[in-house]
């Protein structure tokens, strides 16, 4: 939910991308489909400002970063280590 409040501040009230209204629509939307409500409000927004190549670019900067970080945890963590249930790596 957080990312929300912040696409609202920026697409919203300092880019002017989309009215108040066309932002409430598409968190309602998104809310109302499975999955996670800011990807998905994201992925419009691109949508609505760039047709498909703003959606594709809109899902590779909200997305890709996590998916890097998980793939290099992952990478250190290796076959050789894990993670003990307390958290801590052994």
């Amino acid at each position: 939910m957080a990312h929300l409040g912040y696409f609202q501040h920026e697409f919203v009230q300092r880019r002017r991308w989309l009215t108040e209204a066309q932002f409430a629509d598409l968190v309602a939307l998104a809310q109302f489909l499975p999955g996670p409500s800011s990807s998905q409000v994201n992925l419009s927004i691109g949508y609505l400002r760039a047709g498909l190549p703003g959606a594709l670019l809109a899902w590779a900067g909200f997305t890709l970063p996590s998916v890097f970080l998980l793939w290099g945890f992952a990478l250190w963590l290796g076959p050789g280590r894990r993670l003990n249930p307390a958290g801590s790596v052994g």
